[in-house]
């Protein structure tokens, strides 16, 4: 594995805002990791990450840009699902792994077939099947959620509560640490993410031009349409933003909303469809291209964002940056929100 870190200073981007007294951002280049991720976790205000890459379990220090440990969990591929306060969490195999510290001791979690999870402030949360289908377990309890296809599905939870939700793309679900379940029918997504800030959840397709934010309740907040393809989102509660990252015909583009109103922030283009993870605090991200990853240090409260250099960007795609990174682009997603 090979990490290179940035020698020189990268080019900045202004970035344009619906009006100048709206917040933006800017994002630093930490270092450059020339090996491709499936997934990839930031952990908060440590400059670590887990990752998926190679069939392999990996700590990253993003700071350093250095691999600290790797670790071949089970035969086959290695699945990252989750990583908070230290803790990784991974499947392989069919086994449940939970990672503890940079010596990626493996201790089987719950012994299901785990389709999805999530690391809670004191436990976790994990989507699978049981006899009777989809089902939720919570440490020693599981819990069947009837009516929904999990295979596949979107999760998310509140890392808080422990409170799961569950987005099969026709219908979206939430139960309690108690069992309590709650069915929204008619919900077309199969991506979904808890928002702590605003106690809700952000709802996409993968391939849609749509994202959404729900209320606990099932209501909508607020809906945004995006001028491309939905690859990711991702959502930093701490910080209240939603970071999605949107195919278009130039390659992509990363778009920054406001959690509460879907009122846009920023947008900045990149040479591909990537996608994103964001720590929960909303202070590092990472943008997993095609044979790199990215990460950066975020400023929420800033106004330019450096963007990879023309050699780097060589390297994602095999294709001059002139013309994406050049020319600033303005407003590339149509930020029209409603509160109903």
């Amino acid at each position: 594995m090979r990490i290179v870190r940035l020698a020189s200073p990268l080019i900045p981007l202004v970035l344009a805002t619906a009006c100048s007294a709206e917040p933006t951002i800017s994002l630093t280049t930490r270092s450059v990791l020339q090996v491709p991720a499936d997934e990839v976790a930031l952990q908060d205000g440590t400059g670590l990450a887990d990752a998926a890459m190679i069939g392999q379990i990996c700590v990253i220090d993003t700071v350093a840009g250095e691999a600290l440990a790797d670790h071949d969990l089970a035969d086959g591929v290695d699945r990252l699902l989750d990583a908070h306060n230290g803790i990784a969490l991974a499947v392989a195999g069919g086994d449940l792994f939970s990672l503890d510290g940079t010596t990626l001791e493996a201790v089987p979690a719950l012994g299901v077939n785990a389709f999805s999870g999530v690391v809670l402030d004191d436990g976790l949360a994990i989507l699978g099947q049981d006899a009777n289908g989809c089902a939720v377990g919570f440490g020693d309890s599981v819990w069947s959620v009837p009516g929904l296809a999990c295979e596949g599905a979107g999760f998310a939870a509140d890392r808080a509560s422990g409170t799961a939700w569950i987005a099969d793309g026709s219908a979206l679900a939430s139960i309690t640490r108690d069992g309590r379940i709650s069915t929204f029918e008619g919900v077309g997504a199969n991506l979904v993410r808890f928002d702590a800030r605003n106690h809700g959840v952000v709802l996409s397709n993968v391939g849609s031009d749509t994202i959404r934010a729900a209320r606990s309740d099932g209501t909508i907040a607020w809906e945004v349409r995006v001028a491309g393809t939905v690859q990711d989102v991702e959502v930093a509660g701490g910080a209240g933003l939603v970071v999605a990252s949107v195919g278009s015909a130039a390659g992509g583009e990363i778009v920054v909303f406001d959690g509460l109103t879907g009122g846009q922030v920023v947008t900045h283009p990149v040479p591909e469809a990537v996608d994103v993870s964001i720590s929960s605090d909303g202070l590092s991200l990472a943008l997993l291209g095609s044979e790199a990853v990215y990460f950066y240090d975020v400023d929420p409260d800033a106004g330019l964002l450096d963007t990879p250099t023309t050699e780097q960007v060589q390297d994602m795609n095999g294709a001059s940056s002139t013309a994406i990174l050049g020319i600033p682009l303005v407003t590339a997603a149509a930020a029209s929100a409603f509160v109903d």
